[in-house]
């Protein structure tokens, strides 16, 4: 074995490790890179997403209240429709209600 063919070997690999390391180190910070740019992109969207859940919670209490008011206007307008039943039964028979009412004489 000459002298210096074993170090030429070694300085040949050393070199070798260190141009693929530098590489790796180049990937590895592209890679970081894109996920930075991904993790902003997702905070966005989970940003967005909040409000428009923000946005959506609000239009369910609307909804519900509404809802709601809906329901009591429901049962108001039954009631009225009762009245007016009644009112048209009365109206439609006058013997019935002739009979109920006082007579007054002078």
């Amino acid at each position: 074995m000459r002298w210096g063919t074993g170090e030429s070997k070694s300085w040949k690999v050393a070199s070798k490790s260190w141009e693929v390391a530098s590489k790796s180190r180049e990937v590895a910070s592209k890679s970081w890179e894109v996920a930075s740019k991904s993790w902003k992109v997702a905070s966005k969207r989970w940003e967005v997403a909040s409000k428009n859940w923000e946005v959506a919670s609000k239009s369910w209490e609307v909804a519900s209240k509404s809802w709601k008011v809906a329901s009591k206007s429901w049962k108001v307008a039954s009631k009225s429709w009762k009245v007016a039943s009644k009112s048209w039964e009365v109206a439609s028979n006058p013997q019935r209600t002739a009979s109920k009412q006082p007579i007054f004489t002078n």
